[in-house]
């Protein structure tokens, strides 16, 4: 049911909620009070069990669509549903329990606007908890080469800060049945058009006990390692070892033995990474740091020999020498106690 809509507007934020009725007040308001004023907000009532459709009905601004789903139909359908009704070509991801900056939407969509070649971006992200207090900043890539680099191994957007062109989700397929359903879109967008991130923080997001990803960690992390193998397939145009690419995601090694595979996979990925065209040579030295710094985090795990751990540590010093000079870690010291050992033996 639609409560209120209008006309041509140049940007639909599409906000699905689901249960969160002690958020979804302070998410509202954040996107009335932007200083961008040219907008519509979806607001898609998920089938909530609480009182979140009434607090969401108790705004009255023509800016609002309120559309209520007569069953919980997940994420996806409802994101989708939000798409098809749209009335904007730039689309706005908002979660009911965020919050978003006062000028979120104006420095997105100028963003946009004077950047034609770009299709989504999105923005650094504030965490808090449950009562709003900050706990720390999470910073994302923003350059494209860069993104897709670090997409092999984690989420390089958060999604509720994103800002895209509807017509380019729509052309690959808008959002589809993936537990990492955000993942799986931007790696079909990174295939026809670039995608970053603005440097700063435009976006509070909540950490709660109640967050999707939270409470379905293992199987998002699954559709992402699957989504993962697509790009290293991309890559290499080679199906990875059946596993590895998991492991790579959730950082562990299972056996002993894989932490040689895992070395020889990042090191194969950044070497044909970094030879496809497009790459600069700033993003070229950052892969090659990041590449070291995974491997190094791989030497942390427990469950690996000293052997297996002596070469890990040697094929990122390989790629970064100052890689143990970078990390300030105080468990990575007494971890590769030995291992460091053993390379400055190699070097006598």
């Amino acid at each position: 049911m639609v409560i209120n809509s209008q006309g041509r507007v140049k940007v639909s934020v599409l906000m699905p909620v689901y249960n969160v009725e002690q958020y979804v007040g302070l998410a509202i308001e954040s996107i009335l009070n932007q200083t961008f004023r040219d907008i519509e907000l979806i607001l898609i009532n998920d089938g909530s069990t609480d009182r979140t459709g009434e607090i969401a009905q108790s705004y009255h601004d023509a800016r609002i669509r309120y559309i209520s789903n007569s069953r919980n139909l997940g994420l996806v359908a409802s994101l989708n549903l939000g798409l098809e009704i749209a009335g904007s070509e730039i689309i706005a991801r908002m979660d009911g329990d965020d919050i978003s900056m006062p000028n979120r939407l104006e420095k997105q969509y100028q963003f946009l606007f004077d950047h034609q070649d770009v299709g989504a971006v999105g923005s650094a992200v504030q965490i808090v908890d449950q009562n709003s207090r900050p706990i720390r900043i999470w910073k994302f890539p923003s350059d494209p080469a860069m993104l897709l680099w670090t997409m092999i191994f984690s989420n390089p957007m958060a999604h509720p800060s994103v800002v895209m062109r509807k017509s380019l989700v729509q052309h690959v397929g808008g959002y589809r049945d993936y537990a990492a359903e955000d993942i799986d879109l931007w790696e079909r967008l990174s295939k026809v058009t670039l995608i970053t991130n603005l440097p700063y923080v435009l976006l509070r997001l909540r950490k709660h006990h109640s967050n999707i990803t939270k409470k379905n960690i293992g199987i998002v992390s699954a559709s992402a390692a699957e989504i993962s193998e697509r790009i290293i397939l991309r890559l290499t145009h080679e199906v990875p070892p059946p596993g590895l690419v998991e492991m790579i995601y959730k950082k562990r090694i299972d056996h002993p033995s894989d932490s040689l595979a895992v070395a020889r996979l990042i090191d194969n990925l950044y070497r044909l990474y970094v030879t496809s065209p497009g790459i600069s040579p700033v993003a070229r030295r950052n892969i090659r740091l990041d590449a070291a710094r995974r491997l190094l985090r791989f030497v942390m795990v427990k469950n690996i020999h000293i052997k297996q751990r002596r070469h890990l540590l040697w094929s990122a010093m390989v790629l970064d020498p100052f890689v143990l000079i970078r990390s300030s870690s105080s468990r990575i010291s007494t971890l590769l106690a030995p291992a460091i050992t053993g390379y400055a033996m190699k070097l006598v």
